[in-house]
Parts: C-alpha cells; structure tokens; sequence
C-alpha cells in the first residue's frame, strides 16, 4: 500500500485500517488517528474518505476472506 500523499489519503487509509482491524481495540485506535487527521477537513471531504475506505475494504474483501467490518472506524464525529 502507498504512503498517504495529503490528509484525505491518510484518513482514508486510517479508516481502511480500522475496518481490517483483527481486534476491537485496534479499530478503535484507527477511528481516533481518522478523527484526530480529519479535523481540518471539510464534512464533504470525510464523506469522500469514507466513500474511498468503503470501496477499498469491499475490494480487499471480495479478495480475502477478512473477519468483518468494524464499524466504528467509519463513524467519527465532527
């Protein structure tokens, strides 16, 4: 995987990282490093990430059996 270029691409990668989290624990470490990064970006700008994280981890996921979306990486608040 690429090193984030700019802010967007490592919120994305922070929220991708939460939803293949094997533990609990580390999805909920990814969703405070995608909320701590996104709080200079625009509300559109998140959902975009979210939209990019989403289509990441059902391209993974048709891939690789993984062990479920976590959730809570996709629901940090403003």
């Amino acid at each position: 995987m690429k090193a984030p270029r700019n802010a967007k691409d490592a919120v994305t990668l922070a929220l991708l990282l939460g939803l293949t989290a094997p533990t609990d624990a580390q999805a909920a470490a990814a969703a405070a490093l995608a909320e701590s990064l996104a709080a200079n970006l625009s509300e559109r700008d998140i959902k975009n990430c979210k939209r990019r994280a989403l289509q990441r981890f059902r391209a993974l996921r048709a891939g690789v059996q993984t062990r479920g979306a976590n959730r809570e990486a996709l629901e940090i608040s403003l």
